[in-house]
């Protein structure tokens, strides 16, 4: 399976969205990053075919999608940042009512539903009304729902968004259980769930893609190191201001800083190893405030 992404471009009031992209896309997981307004969610919607672009293609296996129409929007499962769903609907019967949107036989969509949710943990829910459910089951609800027809391609927006902690680790099994057959693309701002599940990255700014590969590769691609310091209190505003800082923590001796700079930023400063995480805050901030200091070093 191929999903082949050429010169796609989409405006919305004159303002250009997606600007130029390009890419091809096969099985497995790939983590869609950026900032909010780079473009990832009108990516999104125009591989599920809600929207069309401006130019470009869009193909899967050489054929168009928006000619394949019902053909391809039956091999999709898609989980939107805001799903819509009946409030007064039980679980059970929201499942069986988007089954019979996908087509879905009787039958079948009661053992499938079944076996979601008893996968996301909600069996025991199946019956609760989903303006009763917390933000984090209603999420587990959409990505259930998204599962409903099997699909080979699977695009999830924020999919953890109001997930706990545990319900982040249960998503990320489930994500390396269906990932082996089909095609995932997810988003998310939670940097570490990318890390741990996804097989390559795709990093969008400014609606171009910036980086595309493993997310070790990414990593390696900073010409950045990373330190961590210990500084007094009355320190940090100088430190925001000259540096990149991926991270501020209290501590007894006074602030631990995490920070993305050439040289290193004190004395205290002992060298870590990089994460996704400082990557992809290095990707976004403002290099030019560190220029004056590294320069001088």
């Amino acid at each position: 399976m191929k999903l082949e992404i050429l010169n796609l471009e989409k405006s919305f009031n004159k303002k250009k969205i997606i600007n130029d992209i390009s890419c091809n896309l096969t099985t497995g997981v790939y983590g869609l990053l950026g900032i909010n307004g780079v473009g990832k969610t009108t990516l999104m919607r125009m591989l599920c075919t809600l929207i069309k672009p401006d130019s470009g293609t869009i193909k899967l296996d050489g054929n168009d999608i928006y000619e394949m129409g019902d053909d391809y929007r039956k091999i999709i499962g898609y989980l939107p940042q805001d799903f819509g769903y009946y409030p007064e609907l039980t679980i059970q019967r929201y499942m069986m009512y988007i089954s019979s949107i996908k087509g879905l036989q009787n039958n079948y969509a009661k053992k499938k539903i079944a076996m979601l949710l008893d996968m996301l943990g909600l069996s025991d829910k199946k019956n609760t009304k989903m303006y009763k459910l917390s933000g984090g089951m209603k999420r587990r609800v959409g990505i259930a729902q998204a599962l409903l027809n099997d699909p080979k391609i699977l695009i999830l927006d924020e999919p953890t968004a109001g997930l706990d902690p545990n319900e982040r680790i249960r998503f990320r099994k489930i994500i390396n259980e269906i990932s082996k057959e089909r095609l995932v693309l997810l988003s998310t701002h939670i940097v570490s769930d990318i890390d741990y599940i996804a097989n390559e990255i795709i990093l969008m700014r400014d609606g171009r893609i910036i980086f595309f590969g493993k997310p070790n590769q990414m990593i390696k691609s900073m010409d950045r190191n990373v330190y961590e310091c210990i500084i007094p209190d009355n320190m940090i505003g100088f430190y925001q201001e000259n540096y990149i800082i991926a991270n501020v923590k209290t501590v007894n001796q006074g602030v631990e800083i995490r920070v993305i700079s050439k040289n290193i930023p004190s004395k205290s400063g002992i060298k870590v190893e990089a994460t996704l995480e400082d990557a992809f805050i290095w990707n976004f901030a403002d290099l030019s405030k560190e220029k004056y200091i590294n320069d001088k070093k």
